[in-house]
């Protein structure tokens, strides 16, 4: 599955050098000016916030698929399921019986009998 992952791993791979290109040539920048260039600084953020998304974009599809080849979860295939597979009904008439079983229990301890 790498033939999938490497393509958008190499092609993220771009925008994330560019973007720390243009931070590193953005401090730059503002660490040589008294008086930075607002439209200079808003054209480099603006171009590294865009490059930036889109690098992140890509690494989480390759994160994705990776993560979807390589499920490494620890799976028993054997495993008795817990699940309560009765019906609603059926759920109705257990509770019903276990509330004549403690009403009678209360009886029993209240005298009643």
């Amino acid at each position: 599955m790498k033939v999938y992952v490497e393509p958008l791993q190499t092609q993220g791979a771009k925008p994330a050098a560019r973007t720390a290109q243009l931070f590193r040539q953005l401090k730059e920048l503002l660490g040589q000016m008294e008086r930075p260039d607002r439209d200079r600084v808003t054209a480099h953020q603006v171009e590294a916030s865009q490059l930036e998304a889109g690098a992140r974009e890509l690494k989480s599809k390759a994160d994705a698929i990776e993560s979807a080849v390589y499920d490494l979860k620890a799976v028993n295939p054997t495993a008795r399921s817990d699940e309560d597979t009765r019906t609603p009904e059926a759920l109705i008439a257990f509770i019903e019986a276990k509330g004549r079983e403690v009403m009678q229990a209360l009886a029993v301890l209240k005298g009643e009998q």
